[in-house]
């Protein structure tokens, strides 16, 4: 954690005029700035994938790394990686090998060829009236999206939590277009469940 004191120049003009336009006198404004990490051990991102509103798989994938930057208790910015390596499948009436089915399937070109895009970038900008702006970097593609979230922040630990949805079409897989004789496609909408801790 680190204090800094910052000059605000746009407000020097209104400080002047309070002064009586002495331009020896400036405000001196203290700032707290804290940067924090990413507790992969107790972060989650649960994600749902669908055909439609009874026909859907759930599951779960972890984050590598990830770092946030609060200014006053207030985020500002965060850069954070998902390891889709570590993309698990949640469905309690699926046996194991099918489990391991759904995972290799989402894993191949059709879906997120994650031997080729095993890590995606997640980064978000300042947090404001419950949005939160997000650039996924993912298969070379950016996907731009403002998603409803809680931001906490006490004692020089954060937390950032949401229930939204991401559209993937950006990404052009086959497995998200229909195919021919197939009246059901897997949709490009995924549904997220984020709960990542700070630290």
């Amino acid at each position: 954690m680190k204090a800094l004191h910052l000059f605000l120049a746009a407000g020097t003009a209104l400080i002047l005029a309070s002064c009586g336009g002495n331009s020896d006198k400036m405000e001196e404004v203290e700032v707290q700035m804290t940067n924090l990490t990413v507790d992969t051990e107790n972060s989650t991102l649960g994600w749902k994938g669908s055909k439609n509103p009874e026909y859907f798989h759930t599951g779960n994938v972890k984050f590598s790394d990830g770092k946030a930057e609060f200014v006053d208790g207030n985020l500002m910015s965060g850069t954070f990686t998902v390891d889709m390596s570590t993309i698990q499948s949640l469905d309690d009436e699926l046996p194991e090998d099918k489990k391991a089915m759904l995972i290799g399937h989402l894993g191949s070109p059709e879906f997120f060829d994650i031997a080729n895009n095993m890590k995606v970038i997640v980064t978000c900008g300042a947090y404001m009236n419950g949005q939160l702006p997000l650039v996924i970097s993912i298969s070379g593609k950016e996907i731009k999206q403002t998603v409803d979230a809680t931001v906490n922040y006490e004692e020089g630990k954060g937390s950032i939590s949401g229930n939204f949805d991401v559209d993937f079409s950006a990404l052009d897989a086959a497995g998200f277009k229909p195919k021919e004789g197939e009246p059901e496609y897997v949709l490009p909408v995924i549904s997220f469940e984020l709960d990542l801790k700070l630290k």
